[in-house]
C-alpha cells in the first residue's frame, strides 16, 4: 500500500513540472512574436529658409517616429541642430542653401558613419555631391518648396512630395550597393506611392543621372526629377 502511495505521489510531481515547463514555454513564444520596436537610425532633417510646407515630414514621421516625440526625426534650420549627430545618422537637407553647405562639408569630412542626402538644394547641387550619398534636384526645386496653394501651375501636390521626401530616406537606410540609385529610389517612390493607395508612381514622373552640360558626364550620386510638364534643366 506504501509504495503504491508513492508511485501515486512521484506520478503527480512529474506531471506537474510537466504542466510547468509547458506553460514557461508558451510564455517564452509569446516574447517571441512581440513586435520589434525601431531603435534608428537617427534622421536628421534641415529645412532651408525657403520650406514651408511642414506636411511634407508626415509620413517620414509616421514611419520613422510613430510617436512623434522627436527622438528617431529630428528637424532643424540651424547650423547648431548638427552639433554631434548620433552614430549611423541620416541627415537630409531640403532646401539646402550656403549656410549648411559648409558645414555640412566639415562634418562629413570627419563623421564617415554618417549618411547624408540633399533635396533640391537652393544653392548649386553639385556643391553637394561631393560629401553626399544622394543628390535629387529638380528644374523647379525652390517652387516646390514653397506652399501648395501658392504653385497651382505644378501638378505636384503635397501628398506626392511627401512620399519623395520617405522614399529618399528610405533609400538611404535600406541601400543595395548591387544596384543603381536612380533604380533604387524608383524602387521606393513605386512601394510608397502603393502603399498610399495609388497605382505606382504618377505618370511624367521620372528620375534620371544629372549630367554636366560641358562634360557630358554623368554624375554618380546626383539625380534629376523630371515632372509631368517640365522639363529638367
Amino acid at each position: 500500500m506504501k509504495f503504491r502511495i508513492i508511485f501515486v505521489l512521484i506520478t503527480f510531481l512529474v506531471a506537474s513540472c510537466g504542466i510547468w515547463k509547458e506553460s514557461g514555454s508558451n510564455v517564452s513564444v509569446e516574447e517571441d512574436q512581440t513586435a520589434p520596436v525601431r531603435t534608428g537610425p537617427v534622421v536628421y532633417v534641415y529645412t532651408g529658409p525657403e520650406f514651408s510646407r511642414a506636411s511634407l515630414l508626415e509620413p517620414l514621421i509616421a514611419e520613422y517616429d510613430p510617436e512623434a516625440a522627436g527622438t528617431l526625426v529630428r528637424p532643424f534650420s540651424s547650423v547648431s541642430g548638427l552639433d554631434e549627430p548620433e552614430h549611423g545618422a541620416i541627415i537630409l537637407t531640403i532646401g539646402a542653401d550656403a549656410n549648411i553647405i559648409r558645414p555640412l562639408t566639415r562634418l562629413a569630412e570627419r563623421r564617415r558613419d554618417l549618411r547624408i542626402l540633399s533635396l533640391f538644394s537652393l544653392d548649386d547641387p553639385v556643391l553637394l555631391e561631393y560629401f553626399s550619398e544622394l543628390v535629387v534636384d529638380s528644374a523647379f526645386g525652390d517652387e516646390l518648396l514653397t506652399p501648395e496653394s501658392e504653385t497651382r501651375e505644378i501638378p505636384v501636390p503635397d501628398e506626392e512630395l511627401s512620399l519623395l521626401v520617405l522614399s529618399i530616406v528610405r533609400y538611404a537606410d535600406e541601400r543595395d550597393w548591387n544596384r543603381s540609385r536612380s533604380e533604387q529610389l524608383l524602387g521606393h517612390l513605386d512601394s510608397a506611392f502603393r502603399s498610399a493607395g495609388k497605382n505606382g508612381i504618377p505618370p511624367g514622373w521620372d528620375v534620371l543621372p544629372y549630367t554636366d552640360p560641358e562634360s557630358g558626364i554623368r554624375s554618380r550620386n546626383h539625380l534629376t526629377l523630371h515632372l509631368p510638364g517640365r522639363t529638367a534643366q
